[in-house]
């Protein structure tokens, strides 16, 4: 588990947004897979697809919220 920090976030509708993470060092991925990400504080997990490449030094997301999600 990698704890990282969300760098950036922009939202394009009031429920469609996208964020940016930190990559941590050393962390490699395949276009095509997802990884599971939760809060500090809380308890539940969400898979999310990277929309970033392998080779770039950030993690990218697109998300929608959900109510009570």
């Amino acid at each position: 588990m990698h704890l990282v920090e969300v760098t950036d976030v922009e939202h394009f509708t009031p429920e469609y947004f996208k964020f940016k993470t930190l990559k941590p060092e050393g962390y490699d991925f395949k276009a095509g897979e997802f990884a599971a990400i939760g809060m500090e504080d809380k308890k539940v997990l969400r898979a999310y697809s990277f929309t970033s490449a392998p080779e770039d030094d950030f993690l990218e997301f697109y998300s929608i919220k959900i109510q009570d999600g």
